[in-house]
Parts: structure tokens; C-alpha cells; sequence
């Protein structure tokens, strides 16, 4: 809201003259330009702390921005474009707990992926966890990707568009992770059908010849 500058939790546009910009004026100039070009809008954040904790923008991507205790009043200014976040009406502000952090940290040191091999387009580790989890890997996510459990196939979760979460039972397991660009899946389906509607002609040809002989 361009007429509420210094209000908490809100956010406004200006141009490269530091001009103030109405949402829509933001977003033809915001159309206009490309990541390649210098960055010429900025948007100017304003955001009271709920609580104690690292806190994040969340738009396409988790974009940190630093530590703040609650209460705090604290403004921010980001360039646009910028890879990781969209153009929007409406930002999120992530706050990750300083306490909860703390208990993750901890939690997540002591369950990790290990012993590790990255083979061409294969990831294999080994899970030991104390309970059911996730294991949460730090890589894109992606439609081409596979996981597997002690050699079934489960389902690749992706909650935050940050990585990949795979639901991981307690106990000691293998998890590996399969790769295949997704357009490659689609064309290879293809190549087996046609080769098989081949062979169906072919054998088709070969059964109506004999029958025409006999």
C-alpha cells in the first residue's frame, strides 16, 4: 500500500527515481523487465516480529532476510526482478522459531543420510531413524526425480517448492533417488508404444499371409 508506508506488515514499489509506485504501475514496470536487465523497482517491506527467529520472504522461493525478536519494527528493501520472488499482491513473512529451531537442529543432526553414493543419475544412502520422518534433501525439486525404499517405489513430497521430502519409516532402510528429465519419461513411453504397435503390425501381416496360404 503506497499510502501506508511505515505501517506494519505491508509492503510498496518504487521506481529507479525512488518514486512510489501504485500496484499497478509496479506491475506493468515489474512485466517490463527481465532478470537480465539492472534491477530497477524495488520493493520496501514493513514487518512487526511475532516472535524470536530467523525470518524468511516467501513469494516463489524462502528468501532469508535475517534474525529478529519479537516485537522488532523493522523495514527491508529487495530488488526486482528477482529469482526467487514472484511478482504478487500478497508477500508471507516466515518466522522459524528460535526454540523449535533449535530442536530441529538438533533432531535433524542426529538423523541423517549416510553412507552416501552419487552414481551418474543415482543418489543411494542408508536412513537409521528412531521414528517415522521425512528425509528432507536440499536439491530442486523436479518431476523427474524417483524415490525408492529398500527397492519400492514411494512418493516424492515437495511442501515448500524448496527440495525434495521423502517419507522415511523408523528403522534402518535404503533410500535412493532416481533421475530422469521428465520429457524424457513422456518420449520413452512413446518409443515403447510405437515399437510395440511395430510388432503388433508385423506380427499381424505375418498371422494374415499364413491364413491366406492355407
Amino acid at each position: 500500500d503506497e499510502n501506508a508506508t511505515n505501517a506494519a506488515n505491508s509492503f510498496y514499489f518504487t521506481d529507479e527515481n525512488n518514486h512510489i509506485l501504485s500496484f499497478d504501475e509496479a506491475s506493468a514496470q515489474y512485466n517490463s523487465l527481465t532478470s537480465s536487465k539492472k534491477h530497477r523497482l524495488k520493493m520496501h517491506i514493513s514487518f512487526e516480529a511475532p516472535c524470536d527467529g530467523y525470518v524468511y520472504l516467501y513469494a516463489n522461493e524462502l528468501d532469508g532476510i535475517g534474525y529478529v525478536h519479537k516485537g522488532d519494527h523493522f523495514t527491508t528493501t529487495m530488488d526486482m526482478p528477482n529469482l526467487n520472488d514472484a511478482f504478487s499482491s500478497i508477500y508471507y513473512m516466515v518466522v522459524l522459531k528460535q526454540d523449535l529451531f533449535d530442536k530441529f537442529y538438533k533432531q535433524a543432526s542426529q538423523n541423517q543420510l549416510e553412507d552416501i553414493t552419487i552414481q551418474n543419475d543415482t543418489i543411494t544412502g542408508t536412513t537409521n531413524y528412531d521414528e517415522d520422518g521425512y528425509t528432507m534433501l536440499s536439491i530442486p525439486y523436479d518431476k523427474g526425480w524417483s524415490a525408492y525404499i529398500d527397492g519400492k517405489e514411494v512418493d516424492i513430497e515437495n511442501p515448500y517448492d524448496t527440495g525434495l521430502y521423502v517419507k522415511t519409516p523408523a528403522g534402518k532402510h535404503t533410500l535412493e533417488l532416481k533421475f530422469v528429465p521428465y520429457g524424457m519419461k513422456t518420449s520413452k513411453r512413446i518409443t515403447y508404444g510405437f515399437w510395440l504397435f511395430t510388432l503388433f503390425l508385423w506380427f499381424g501381416g505375418q498371422f494374415i499371409k499364413r491364413h491366406k496360404k492355407s
